[in-house]
């Protein structure tokens, strides 16, 4: 399977990079970075490993998540490409999920 990232994950990554660089500065803000793209591994190699993500249900695409550093990594899975479609910082509200 192969891994691509959405261009609203993207943009949300970028977002989290600089939030964590204004606030704790450039080595954190890539530490975070680091291990959110390290955690793909883990998805690319056992693509159902993550949970179920509930608050994304009502869309039927079967998304699911893995936490790493304070953020869900969601995913969803078609035909042989995992789709990462948001990172979620776990201190927002879930009902913003489905924006």
């Amino acid at each position: 399977m192969r891994v691509v990232w959405t261009k609203p994950a993207s943009q949300r990554l970028r977002e989290i990079f600089k939030y964590y660089e204004r606030e704790a500065g450039r080595r954190i803000a890539k530490r975070v970075i680091s291990r959110v793209f390290n955690a793909t591994a883990q998805i690319e190699k056992f693509p159902e490993s993550g949970r179920v993500e509930e608050n994304l249900k009502s869309l039927n695409e079967n998304h699911r998540y893995i936490l790493r550093s304070g953020h869900k990594i969601i995913y969803k899975i078609k035909s042989n490409t995992i789709f990462i479609t948001d990172v979620f910082d776990t201190r927002r509200d879930p009902k913003n999920m489905n924006e």
